[in-house]
C-alpha cells in the first residue's frame, strides 16, 4: 500500500510540488483515523448474552 501511497504522490507532484508534505498529511490522518477507531471500539459494551440456554436452538433440521 505505501508503494501505491508513493506512486500516486509521485504523478500528483509534479502538479503540487510538496508531495513528501501531502504523504506525510496523509499518513498522519490515517493515524489519527485508526486511534479514534480503537477508542470507538473500545466504547462499545459487551455484547448482550443469548436469551436461551446453551444448545437450545444450535440445530435445526429442516426438510423441504
Amino acid at each position: 500500500m505505501l508503494s501505491t501511497m508513493d506512486g500516486i504522490a509521485a504523478v500528483s507532484g509534479a502538479q503540487s510540488g510538496d508531495s513528501a508534505i501531502d504523504v506525510a498529511m496523509l499518513k498522519k490522518s490515517q493515524d489519527l483515523m485508526k486511534q479514534q477507531s480503537a477508542q470507538l471500539l473500545a466504547a462499545l459494551p459487551p455484547p448482550a448474552p443469548p436469551p436461551s440456554p446453551p444448545g437450545v436452538g444450535g440445530k435445526i433440521d429442516i426438510q423441504a
